[in-house]
């Protein structure tokens, strides 16, 4: 089973945000998805709470894509850490 590198993904979802980035790291296929996922499921969110009457603030994109990515980077890490065990709990077994 191959791991997701979360720096990949991150740096997949600057690159789908046409956001320039000092240090990039090596995006993949399966980055590339989940990046879109997330930039799917940000957008669906947006345009639910525009049809709710909840008005979003503008930000600048630069400022939303350094929250979204900060915000996103420990709940990967967590997940990744999760699977980590499971795996290794699955191969003791």
């Amino acid at each position: 089973m191959k791991t997701l590198n979360v720096q990949s993904v991150r740096s997949s979802l600057i690159r789908l945000l046409n956001v320039t980035e000092k240090h990039s790291y090596p995006i993949s296929e399966r980055s590339e998805g989940l990046a879109t996922m997330v930039i799917t499921k940000a957008l669906t969110d947006m345009a639910e709470a525009d049809n709710k009457g909840i008005r979003l603030y503008a930000m600048s994109v630069a400022t939303c894509v350094i929250w979204f990515l900060d915000t996103l980077e420990q709940p990967l890490d967590q997940a990744m850490a999760s699977i980590d065990i499971t795996r290794k709990k699955r191969a003791l077994a």
